[in-house]
């Protein structure tokens, strides 16, 4: 049987599905043949018109490696009210073998646990036995106590047999501190932690929050808001830093001009579009200008900002008030667009670089040795995203 690791969220926000991509590449890059599965899914996002399975998706973007399509989490709930777990479970074992035909090592990427629902942590339980996996605990550091952190990881470790049962965890969004006094994010952690401390269980990770890698881009704003794009300039590349509803004067929103602002006004507020062109011309690369509202917009302002806007400054329109636009723009979802793979490469690259892969071989209670083998799976990309060669660089790099 394939050496297999499976993680697991322990709670909400914990970045699985970028943790599981990471260990992949942290594996690879120590020359290991190893393969992704991802059995159930959940989230989709919708690409060129078509609906895909992100973790897989990002998967097949990024590397040579081919796995198969996990099976739709309705059908699987489906199966099981049915009383039909051993099927499920028999398809599980087919979609394993034929992703992971040539590999040593397999990374699962588990199910993430909804409010109200135990079977997916039942079923999460279930996949681990049938694939002889050992269990890996990905959690969140990001808004908790150290305290709540442990009681969050004992909690989620129950559902697989306790803590004793885990082969380790890797901690996720550690806040980062200005002071380079300070431990590294992994000795931080197991000093802070009794659970740690008292070597209850190994830390296999710990990621420090860059806040750099949650920037979503304007494309993905024109898209949460369905805007109309008037001028699509950079809307590709640039990224969101601010957001800012402007309603006051220009001499008092001056400070808001800065790069990777994108700037939410009223449509009959020329000075607020003259203002933001303006400082485009300056060479500050606003990330876009929202115009909102049902009121008709002055095309001889649109033409007199021209040179801004070709220097790539994305302007959009929406019919919803500034108030409401600003809402929704809120609301929008912290999760990797499909189709943004520069974001996911910088994530992994991130997340992979604090992965003690030594570690996680010294603990593996199966004692498996994790060989290198110059797997090489990572392809190299060109910045519009198109595949190319495989790198010639060491394993795994992006």
């Amino acid at each position: 049987m394939k050496h297999a690791f499976f993680l697991a969220p322990a709670g909400t926000g914990a970045g699985l599905t970028t943790v599981s991509l990471s260990l992949v590449n942290a594996l690879d890059r120590r020359g290991v043949r190893v393969a992704f599965f991802k059995p159930i899914s959940q989230l989709t996002d919708s690409v060129f018109g078509l609906e895909l399975e992100r973790s897989t998706h990002f998967i097949r973007a990024t590397t040579t490696l081919k796995p198969a399509d996990p099976i739709p989490v309705a059908t699987a709930t489906k199966l099981i009210s049915e009383g039909r777990l051993d099927e499920l479970l028999g398809q599980v074992l087919a979609a394993f073998h034929h992703s992971t035909a040539s590999a040593d090592v397999v990374v699962i990427e588990g199910l993430r646990f909804a409010r109200g629902d135990s079977r997916l942590g039942s079923l999460n339980q279930e996949i681990v036995k049938s694939l002889n996996a050992e269990v890996i605990l990905v959690a969140s550091r990001a808004d908790k106590s150290v305290d709540q952190l442990d009681e969050q990881i004992e909690y989620s470790a129950k559902i697989f047999g306790g803590i004793h049962k885990l082969l380790g965890v890797i901690v996720n969004h550690y806040p980062i501190s200005e002071d380079v006094t300070i431990a590294s994010p992994a000795e931080r952690v197991r000093s802070e932690s009794q659970l740690f401390r008292r070597g209850t269980v190994p830390l296999i990770g710990a990621v420090p929050q860059n806040n750099n890698l949650t920037y979503p881009r304007t494309l993905d704003i024109q898209r949460h808001l369905k805007a109309e794009v008037l001028h699509a300039g950079e809307m590709e590349l640039r990224r969101i830093k601010k957001k800012h509803l402007m309603s006051r004067t220009v001499p008092n929103i001056l400070h808001t001009l800065v790069p990777g602002a994108i700037l939410i006004t009223a449509a009959d507020r020329n000075d607020i579009i003259v203002a933001a062109a303006l400082a485009t011309l300056s060479h500050v690369p606003i990330a876009g200008v929202i115009l909102t509202g049902d009121i008709p917009l002055d095309e001889r302002i649109v033409e007199f900002c021209r040179p801004a806007l070709e220097t790539g400054l994305p302007l959009l329109r929406v019919r919803t008030n500034s108030y409401n636009t600003a809402t929704q723009l809120f609301q929008l979802s912290s999760a990797v667009a499909a189709d943004d793979l520069e974001r996911t490469r910088a994530a992994v690259e991130h997340v992979a670089q604090n992965l003690d892969v030594e570690q996680l071989s010294s603990q593996s209670k199966k004692g498996a040795r994790i060989q290198a083998l110059s797997s090489r799976i990572y392809v190299s990309t060109d910045r519009k995203g198109s595949r190319g060669k495989k790198a010639n660089r060491p394993a795994g790099r992006l």
